[in-house]
């Protein structure tokens, strides 16, 4: 198995850890041929592995025409396609959203989508969303094709209390389709800045949206550049009422964040989309479909401390740890592909 991306880590703070888990995890089951061999080609490296290799495991391939020689990429995408259907190699499409975050080139990457939805052999989605969407994109699919597997979770239980100190922490990379300058504004318009004690950290990659954010930085509003590291997240969680997600782009399916800090135990909000909409069915976290909806919530959680349900969470971890994603993963391809 070829899995992309997988390039070098290169700056830390840009650093998602998600691939390199997949490597892990599926480990046990398959030759993962280009574990230790990160591209510097993109996704043409797979060519040195092509004769080796049986399945071609795809994440945010979408992306690709915002990389380096981004249109060669594309190119060479679309041939190893049809060469694909030829040579009976197997691709596997993880679908993480249901569009690009960027803006640009956004008529081919739409065609991706199409694309990959009408010829990829198996298609994996941590949203019950995503097998929607991949049933818009191609109609006729089989739902054996698609595999709904929640976003894998790793279980980092925080240990013991501590004091509060901010109501609300909202943290992760900083990116507009996030929506906390919009959360803020929200608030600045209603004159509830002063409300709530809030924690802002995560890198910006973009210095003018770190400036428009800093605008609101005041006494109980307290925001950190810089990437977070996994000791001292957990300790921001330790001293947080609750971890607030404001995601405002309908695209969003599925979010590494969002089970990071489920397995924390404190009180999670977010948005009802995606797997936000797929954790509230199951009862872990809470969502909201406006600002006003979402102060309310806020509200009740502030007068009303809570904890998550341990015995469920605790269940919700070991049913979907990265072990059991692997293994699920095999048996699934196993089943599909039999004779194996």
């Amino acid at each position: 198995m070829f899995i992309y991306p997988f390039t070098s880590r290169g700056d830390h703070t840009l650093y998602n850890p998600y691939i390199d888990n997949v490597f892990h995890a599926l480990d046990p089951y398959f030759v993962c041929v280009n574990k230790h061999k990160p591209s510097q080609t993109g996704l043409m490296n797979v060519i040195q592995y092509f004769f080796k290799i049986h399945y071609l495991h795809l994440n945010w391939i979408e992306e690709l025409p915002d990389k380096k020689a981004g249109f060669f990429q594309t190119l060479f995408l679309l041939v190893f396609i049809v060469i694909s259907r030829i040579t009976h190699k197997r691709i596997i499409w993880t679908l993480h959203n249901k569009a690009s975050h960027s803006r640009r080139h956004r008529w081919i990457k739409n065609r991706i989508f199409k694309l990959l939805a009408l010829y990829s052999n198996y298609i994996i989605t941590h949203s019950q969303g995503g097998v929607e969407f991949i049933k818009q994109l191609n109609p006729g699919i089989s739902t054996d094709r698609i595999l709904y597997l929640p976003h894998p979770v790793e279980g980092k239980k925080l240990d013991g209390h501590r004091e509060i100190k901010y109501d609300l922490l909202l943290w992760g990379k900083m990116l507009r389709y996030k929506g906390v300058h919009l959360f803020l504004e929200y608030l600045e318009e209603r004159k509830m800045l002063h409300k709530y004690r809030i924690l802002i950290a995560g890198s910006f990659a973009d210095q003018d949206y770190e400036r428009e954010l800093l605008e609101y930085e005041c006494s109980n509003i307290r925001i950190v550049n810089e990437y977070v590291k996994e000791h001292e997240l957990l300790d921001m969680m330790r001293h947080s009422r609750i971890i607030l997600f404001t995601y405002q782009h309908e695209s969003v399916l599925s979010s590494g964040a969002l089970m990071d800090s489920l397995v924390s135990g404190k009180p999670v909000v977010g948005p009802d989309i995606g797997a936000f909409r797929d954790m509230k069915q199951q009862g872990l976290i809470h969502t909201y479909n406006s600002w006003e909806e979402l102060i309310d919530v806020i509200d009740h959680l502030v007068e009303n401390p809570e904890r998550i349900d341990a015995k469920r969470l605790h269940e919700f971890i070991e049913e979907n740890s990265w072990d059991q994603y692997g293994r699920r993963l095999f048996r699934w391809l196993r089943k599909m592909e039999l004779p194996y």
